[in-house]
């Protein structure tokens, strides 16, 4: 009797992780284009979460436990404190909470090789109905989902830029941009030519759109983040051979952005906007954003509240200096506080895949990339702490990261 209730436990434990990572699949695609649906499949995984955790007795210890409840604490005092609680709540029970469960759901319901691959496919999925999007809103003028137009800023020298479903270029570039640095590493790191052919050919066509979103920080953050991967490779182990496929890669993509310059050397201007950080509109809003931590240095202006104290009515444009604006010095140091002890456990597990060589070290590398694009990325945004899009985009995929590193590959 004990054993036919234990066998039947672990039957449906097995059919709540799959049903859960079925939603993260169908979550990863809808979010770029429908946030009532991609609400509906996050509100559905956390119900089956809950679930979940008071069925399974055998619980997997999470590493990241104190971390992760530091930040959630001190982001729920600066909260608490902030100069209007029942604004800033709107952000914090909807969005933020989701964010901290997404990451941590993907600890536990992730158990295994094939749901990272089906969570992989499931990108590449989201890919390709964004690049459908963007070729039917390049030829009609709208996006097909929103009627999102393409944006036109003669000031920035921004003209026809593409947003898919996005409401900006920038985002698109970012989400773009995250998802053509994993296939590099994910092409670096195969062991089947098949694919490597298939999604090199595959490259091109999210590339065309990532170069017509004319975002600035995804084309440099696309190069500072490949330079930072090759980096941290080549000091795990100088000699690895796969290492100069990443020179080549970075040759190609270089080469492909000078024809694309000289083809169209107006598109410069966009870069000399950058030699005065006044004329690219940050130095203005970022001293708006320290004047306003230095009138509430605690705990912030609150949540998504940064816009109302600011003379450009807008965010931050650098996630550092939106969390020491909306949470003060207590949320900014619970923020660090997580991050450095995340990447010091993903680091230290990465040198040991690397030096294994292990045969997920593909699908591993495709969202460590993601995670380091969007990171730096956010020097110039706020996208890790935005709305339903890039900011369920980024913990989900940081969560699957975290755990993918965890695995032990069973199989060919």
């Amino acid at each position: 009797m004990f054993n036919f209730f234990k066998n039947n436990e672990l039957k449906l434990l097995n059919f709540i992780r799959y049903f859960i990572v079925s939603l993260f699949c169908l979550i990863e695609i809808f979010l770029t284009f429908d946030k009532s649906l991609t609400r509906l499949f996050i509100y559905i995984s956390i119900i089956f979460f809950i679930i979940f955790f008071l069925i399974d007795k055998r619980k997997e210890n999470f590493i990241l436990k104190y971390p992760l409840l530091i930040l959630f604490s001190t982001f729920f005092v600066s909260l608490f404190f902030s100069t209007d609680f029942y604004y800033s709540q709107k952000f914090f029970f909807s969005c933020f909470i989701s964010y901290i469960l997404l990451f941590l759901m993907s600890w536990y319901v992730i158990d295994d090789f094939k749901k990272i691959k089906f969570l992989f496919f499931s990108i590449i999925v989201s890919l390709f109905l964004v690049c459908l999007n963007c070729i039917y809103q390049y030829i009609v003028g709208m996006d097909f989902f929103r009627n999102y137009q393409p944006i036109n800023d003669n000031g920035a020298f921004v003209k026809n830029a593409l947003i898919a479903s996005f409401g900006h270029y920038n985002q698109l570039g970012e989400f773009l941009g995250s998802i053509l640095l994993g296939l590099i590493f994910y092409i670096t790191f195969s062991y089947s030519k098949k694919q490597k052919i298939f999604f090199t050919i595959l490259f091109l066509m999210p590339f065309s759109f990532f170069i017509l979103t004319f975002s600035r920080g995804s084309w440099l953050s696309l190069f500072l983040s490949m330079a930072v991967i090759l980096l941290f490779i080549l000091f795990v182990n100088k000699e690895y051979k796969k290492s100069k496929f990443i020179f080549w890669w970075f040759f190609v993509i270089s080469f492909l952005f000078i024809v694309y310059f000289l083809l169209f050397p107006q598109v410069l201007n966009r870069f000399k906007l950058l030699v005065k950080l006044e004329s690219a509109g940050r130095y203005s809003i970022w001293v708006g954003v320290i004047k306003t931590f230095l009138r509430y240095p605690l705990f912030g202006a609150g949540f998504n509240r940064l816009s109302f104290f600011i003379e450009e009515k807008v965010d931050a444009h650098n996630i550092w200096l939106k969390v020491l604006g909306d949470t003060g010095i207590v949320g900014f140091l619970g923020f660090i506080f997580f991050w450095i002890f995340y990447f010091l456990k993903v680091i230290n597990r990465l040198k040991y895949i690397i030096s294994e060589n292990k045969p997920i070290l593909a699908y591993v590398f495709f969202f460590f990339s993601i995670v380091i694009f969007i990171f730096i990325h956010n020097f110039t945004d706020v996208s890790i702490l935005d709305g339903w899009d890039l900011g369920i985009y980024f913990w989900l995929n940081s969560g699957i990261l975290l755990k993918s590193i965890f695995i032990e590959y069973v199989g060919k």
